[in-house]
């Protein structure tokens, strides 16, 4: 949420071989997964309305696909799900955008609290974060996520890491627990207000998925390599990714994009720098293991540092 995906979505959609979905969130694995319906055709029926499935089989050389954010995050609802509904999972092809996570912070929180929108965009943004500032939101959720064992290395008095915790906790089964626990406890349906630091754990999230599907079936996006490569540049990536032509995007107008001033004082600034930094590194090191096939969009994206601070 908030690096680009709408952008994204945007792009790929000017491809004539790309077809659009009947709205570009369905969210029909998480917020409008139809609880109601018992059986499996049922359920694959409900989702598939979200698609021109009828229109699809006569143009058998089209692609189709959804623009869900939260589906990253919420993998231990949206993964079975997906795997259950569209029996065809090996096949997909999936993209992740990824910003500073920062900068990421600070766009999701000016997003949740603004009123400008619909009154359906406004209700989906949820009231959790109302009257608060971004200091409040960001302690409450390094809170949910040190009580959750998510973050045991880190020190909420000092605001530091500890590094051989770090070095002792990550990537074992107990930090994967903990993250389950998280994502159980902490990921709420219909609303927007949650994760606004979790959501930039990227390794994290993006692991819970290698776990499940085919590395090479992923590409990894930076939001910022839009403007340091250029648009018609990174959707040469895409295309590729997606097995389509190439093709020439006339429109790079970025999409879901808001001026904000930032209300970040430099102490949390400094202190997110603090936290993020190895889990940036942790995000290097996975998109460098070639082992895994996960498509980064060239490796001198993601150099160290990923993001500097």
């Amino acid at each position: 949420q908030k690096a680009g995906t709408t952008s994204l979505f945007e792009y790929i959609h000017q491809h004539p071989l790309a077809i659009k979905p009947k709205r570009r969130e369905t969210h029909c694995f998480d917020w409008r997964w139809n609880t109601k319906l018992k059986s499996l055709q049922q359920q694959q029926e409900w989702c598939m309305n979200f698609f021109w499935k009828d229109e699809l089989q006569h143009h058998p050389s089209c692609l189709t696909g959804d623009s869900t954010p939260s589906y990253l995050i919420d993998s231990i609802r949206v993964i079975p799900r997906l795997k259950q509904i569209f029996q065809h999972y090996a096949e997909m092809k999936f993209f992740i955008m990824v910003r500073d996570p920062i900068r990421r912070c600070q766009s999701h929180y000016a997003m949740v609290t603004s009123l400008d929108g619909t009154p359906a965009q406004i209700k989906a943004r949820g009231i959790q974060w109302k009257n608060k500032t971004i200091e409040q939101t960001i302690q409450e959720d390094l809170q949910l996520l040190h009580k959750y064992g998510v973050i045991p290395y880190w020190d909420m008095k000092k605001e530091c890491m500890d590094e051989e915790l770090w070095n002792n906790f990550v990537n074992s089964p107990q930090e994967q627990d903990a993250w389950n626990a998280y994502i159980t406890n902490c990921v709420p349906l219909n609303t927007g207000s949650y994760g606004i630091v979790a959501r930039g754990l990227y390794a994290l999230q993006i692991q819970s998925w290698l776990k499940e599907f085919t590395p090479t079936q992923f590409l990894i996006l930076k939001l910022e390599e839009f403007q340091n490569r250029g648009i018609q540049s990174i959707m040469e990536d895409v295309w590729c990714h997606l097995g389509l032509p190439p093709y020439q995007v006339h429109d790079e107008s970025p999409s879901n994009t808001r001026s904000y001033k930032s209300t970040m004082a430099p102490h949390t600034q400094q202190m997110l720098e603090r936290f993020f930094t190895p889990h940036n590194q942790r995000l290097e090191h996975l998109l460098h293991n070639t082992r895994t096939g996960v498509r980064g969009g060239g490796g001198e994206v993601w150099k160290h540092p990923v993001w500097k601070y």
